[in-house]
């Protein structure tokens, strides 16, 4: 209904105080972190196509800021498409319509630009810790908080279409390898931004071409994931 543009302001208002209900809730209970980024989703895809909407870059990392004032900076309906779509994917496996706009939305130059801005980004934003007020090395780290794992997810996998462009390959590597790495968490052998190294590796077999593929088999000598490790080997040649 709100992605149709049929939500009204009753919905709206309703939308948000699940939202706060569900911010007021601890992020220990359970599923509670994927109830909370699907009611901002939700939210968001009520918002006219036209209009620029950045509510899904969340506060707490070192990324979202930065990645706002690029976004501002930009002309806001070239860009307001993709980052639509960035929002709209959350964790699932990109259909094929969802590649289409993809496709259809980075013809714009402003929305290319705004792609290789967010993962420049992205690629260099500093560890922060998972929960509110503690410190890194007592809890564990992340790259990305909330709504923005997805959010840069979307973004690394839309390299992917970008075959042409060189930009994306080091780029990728970078996060395969910042992504992959754990998060400081003492016996929990669990990653820093998993999600988007996954993303990142995917991105790097999809374009395919042979500067990708030798990034693939550096990175097959840094990682130490095995899962990671498994789909590099059965994609290169």
């Amino acid at each position: 209904m709100c992605s149709a543009g049929l939500a009204d302001s009753a919905l709206v208002h309703a939308l948000d105080a699940v939202t706060a209900f569900l911010d007021a809730s601890g992020d220990h209970e359970w599923r509670i972190v994927e109830l909370r980024n699907q009611a901002r989703r939700v939210t968001s895809s009520a918002t006219h196509p036209d209009i620029l909407d950045l509510s899904l870059l969340a506060d707490g990392d070192a990324w979202a800021g930065p990645a706002r004032d690029v976004a501002l900076s930009l002309p806001a309906g070239d860009i307001a498409p993709l980052v639509r779509l960035l929002g709209d994917l959350g964790p699932r496996k990109p259909p094929q319509r969802w590649w289409k706009s993809v496709d259809e939305a980075l013809k714009s130059p402003p929305a290319r630009q705004l792609l290789r801005q967010w993962l420049e980004l992205a690629a260099a934003t500093a560890v922060v810790p998972e929960w509110p007020g503690s410190k890194v090395g007592y809890c564990a780290g992340v790259l990305f908080v909330g709504t923005n794992v997805d959010v840069v997810r979307a973004a690394v996998l839309s390299t992917s279409r970008l075959r042409d462009e060189t930009w994306p390959t080091d780029l990728l590597a970078e996060l395969a390898r910042r992504g992959s790495a754990h998060n400081g968490m003492a016996g929990i052998p669990e990653a820093l931004a998993l999600k988007v190294a996954s993303a990142a590796v995917d991105a790097l077999v999809l374009r395919a071409n042979q500067v990708d593929h030798a990034a693939l088999a550096i990175l097959l000598t840094e990682l130490n994931r095995r899962d990671l490790i498994k789909r590099i080997n059965a994609a290169l040649p």
